[in-house]
């Protein structure tokens, strides 16, 4: 599996810095063990987290699908189930309409069906991360609250699911 430690620029290039063993302790203890013992066995890496959104999700004869049309960061699987959800949008328009493939009224009808459902994730997604990163005594103990809650509340956890699936 692939962990993404997301954190502030200044912590990212001091882990950066520390030898294998130092780093492997350090996410070991930042994920509480819950994973057990972690190591690294591929070249550490580090990029930006960020979120983007097309404006449009077609142009000429094509449709934008996956990163050429949303990005978003690497929180619940969302930049998967978004493109999966582009690519058989696409599908049920082909099929529909055979002939009308890569028309612009089967794009535009395309863009109007998964432009707002990415928005509203790439809006939602941008929110946890900044919440994920908001750092005093006050956030740590709001993502507690919340995570405890997620966690307790079976209906809250099941909704938050399948929206992450995408699931209405």
């Amino acid at each position: 599996s692939a962990v993404v430690w997301m954190d502030r620029i200044s912590a990212i290039k001091e882990m950066q810095s520390q030898s294998i063993e130092a780093f492997n302790a350090a996410i070991t203890e930042r994920s509480a063990g819950v994973l057990g013992q972690l190591e690294v066995i591929t070249a550490r890496t580090a990029w930006p987290i960020i979120s983007q959104l097309s404006d449009h999700f077609f142009a000429e004869r094509t449709a934008f699908i996956a990163e050429a049309a949303h990005v978003v960061p690497p929180i619940g699987a969302q930049g998967l189930n978004l493109s999966l959800g582009d690519i058989e949008a696409l599908l049920d328009l082909a099929k529909a309409a055979p002939a009308q493939i890569g028309e612009a009224d089967m794009l535009k009808r395309y863009h109007q069906a998964r432009r707002p459902i990415a928005q509203s994730r790439v809006l939602g997604v941008g929110a946890l991360n900044r919440a994920s990163k908001a750092e005093g005594p006050i956030a740590a103990k709001a993502r507690a609250l919340g995570l405890d809650a997620i966690h307790r509340i079976t209906p809250l956890r099941r909704q938050l699911m399948q929206l992450g699936l995408g699931i209405r």
